[in-house]
């Protein structure tokens, strides 16, 4: 049984305070996990030209009281810049907890890599924040 969905957001990554060439060649990193054990029900993003890329919103939704346990980090999506990405969760029961994203300024791209969990199927008290 679904709760209320709510949203985690990635702002789009950039440096405005640093100079024009070495704006260029930032990497950036940045992760977010749903809070309240919760799980990635479904992601949205908007371009925007003025910073050459996107902000990311990751839609949350908590699945009754259970809690995630055994969770994991995927290898990088895709595995280089500037080719097409695709992940599929490799067993069943696994559930998208949350991503980390690594942006490339020379390239202008990304890379992913998202936090797989199992949950339990009873209800528990431990709650992640």
């Amino acid at each position: 049984m679904y709760g209320v969905g709510y949203k985690e957001q990635f702002g789009y990554l950039y440096k405005e305070n640093l100079p024009s060439v070495a704006r260029q060649n930032v990497v950036l990193r940045r992760s977010a996990t749903c809070s309240n054990n919760g799980l990635v029900a479904g992601v949205q993003s908007q371009y925007f030209s003025s910073v050459l890329d996107r902000e990311w919103q990751f839609y949350c939704c908590r699945y009754s009281r259970r809690c995630p346990y055994s969770c994991w980090k995927t290898t990088d999506v895709p595995e280089h810049y500037r080719e097409e990405g695709e992940m599929v969760i490799p067993s069943y029961g696994y559930f998208i907890r949350g991503a980390q994203t690594t942006f490339s300024g020379v390239l202008r791209d990304r890379q992913w890599k998202y936090i797989l969990c199992r949950m339990t199927n009873f209800d528990c008290e431990f709650e992640n924040h």
